[in-house]
């Protein structure tokens, strides 16, 4: 295991009660993380006229980059853990986290979109 997934077991050994925190928050907030990107944010990008293809890419960014903000307090202290075991800036492992995650999250909405509207 590397050392990323040993610092989220070591935290979700320790502190598992933000993880059900972020998920219960997920649940009651899904009309804002999901709703916004789809119903806001789409009808302004037609309006633009931008390709379907971009407008689609946008939105699924966008509603993975507002699914991962309630995973920010989990990061940044498992970015402090990595930080003091490599020695490295917090700030730079967070980000990098927090990378992972929108990429990881868009990913997964991808696939969705893509099983519920083209299959």
């Amino acid at each position: 295991m590397s050392i990323y997934g040993k610092a989220y077991v070591d935290f979700l050994k320790k502190d598992i009660m933000l993880l059900i925190i972020a998920i219960v928050l997920l649940f009651f907030s899904f009309g804002w993380w999901m709703g916004v990107p789809v119903f806001v944010v789409s009808v302004f990008l037609w309006e633009l006229n931008i390709p379907p293809f971009i407008s689609i890419i946008l939105v699924l960014l966008l509603i993975s980059v507002l699914f991962t903000v309630f995973f920010i307090p989990m990061n940044i202290k498992v970015a402090k853990i990595i930080g003091e075991m490599k020695k490295r800036s917090t700030l730079r492992i967070f980000s990098r986290l927090q990378l992972i995650f929108i990429l990881s999250s868009f990913v997964i909405f991808s696939l969705i979109f893509i099983v519920i509207f083209l299959v």
